[in-house]
């Protein structure tokens, strides 16, 4: 029973320390960050807003359509979709819009690949790239709140990705999954001076930094999450801003849900075991908390995984009784 209750005390540890690293952030996203000054003069820099779309429908076209009518001067804004086997009539609509589209159907692919290639047509004239999926709506000023952060010297803006579908409760149960990521992974990092964990879309970078970075990306899954760790070992500033929104579509169908967080998690241990020693290196060499909280990240079960965990350690130290177990849902014994 001494063994049971040494493990106890061991998972009590790693799985409060979980809880309370959930928590810490949680009670910071209660706060606003400050609020980013707005641009001054008629002067807006050039951005390249880039959407890989592969095997979209109309919705691509949807997304273009959004951000053809952002408040942004339309000299200083390119839109470019990178178009992986679409349908013909999904093209014909792209190609009647004043966009580029660029057409790559080699098999296999990956979003960093489809990115680098259109990135080799981006001249030195442009400033910042934005990336959406597919999927994403622009709100129209997205690309305006976004360029306020980047024009005070940071490398990378992280924007709010809400619901634009509520139709079934699997995309309502997703929406407010994500509501609660931004407030823990986002805005609550925001409040305490880290920087936010990317989404994979609502992001815009600043043109050379972005180059560097995606000459270092080679995931096949967990494109974002390997960009988020490259800037921190890079140390490029990144910028949770609130104020730029782009509507998502959520999943309605179960089996992608399921295959959807699966991937998430495995991408998440993926990384674990590939840049974990190099984060903690990073985070001692350089004192940089934003390293060892992106290692705390990964360790962290999911949620839903720390909750269960957490009532099985108190249901079976109690049935046990085993010495030493700690951790009741009505406190410390």
């Amino acid at each position: 029973m001494i063994g049971l209750g040494v493990l106890g005390l061991f998972a009590s540890a790693y799985l409060g320390a979980c809880a309370l690293h959930f928590t810490a952030f949680a009670v910071m996203a209660q706060r606003s960050p400050e609020p980013f000054p707005p641009l001054v003069g008629g002067f807006r820099p050039r951005v390249v807003a880039m959407v890989p779309a592969w095997k979209e429908g109309q919705v691509v076209v949807q997304c273009a359509r959004s951000l053809l009518a952002l408040d942004y001067p339309a000299e200083q804004l390119e839109v470019v979709v990178i178009a992986q086997h679409l349908d013909e009539d999904v093209l014909q609509a792209l190609r009647r819009l004043p966009i580029t589209v660029t057409v790559d159907d080699r098999v296999p692919n990956t979003k960093a690949a489809a990115i680098r290639l259109a990135l080799d047509d981006v001249g030195r004239d442009v400033d910042y790239v934005a990336i959406l999926d597919a999927d994403n709506l622009a709100h129209p000023d997205f690309l305006t709140r976004s360029v306020e952060a980047l024009e005070l010297g940071y490398a990378a803006t992280q924007g709010l990705r809400l619901e634009k579908n509520h139709g079934t409760w699997l995309a309502q149960l997703e929406s407010a999954m994500e509501r609660i990521n931004h407030a823990i992974y986002r805005r609550g990092r925001a409040v305490a001076g880290l920087p936010p964990c990317l989404a994979g879309s609502g992001m815009v970078f600043r043109l050379p930094s972005f180059r560097a970075l995606m000459a270092k990306i080679d995931a096949v899954g967990g494109f974002d999450k390997q960009l988020e760790v490259e800037l921190i070992l890079m140390n490029l500033d990144c910028a949770w801003v609130e104020a730029a929104i782009v509507y998502d579509e959520k999943v309605d169908q179960l089996d992608a849900f399921i295959h959807q967080k699966r991937r998430w998690i495995s991408a998440q241990f993926v990384f674990l075991s590939r840049y974990g020693t190099a984060a903690l290196t990073h985070g001692t060499r350089r004192n940089s908390f934003a390293a060892f909280d992106k290692v705390m990240q990964w360790v962290a079960p999911p949620r839903s995984v720390l909750l269960m965990g957490l009532y099985a350690l108190a249901v079976v130290s109690e049935l046990l009784n085993v010495p030493g177990s700690t951790l009741y849902f009505g406190g410390w014994q």
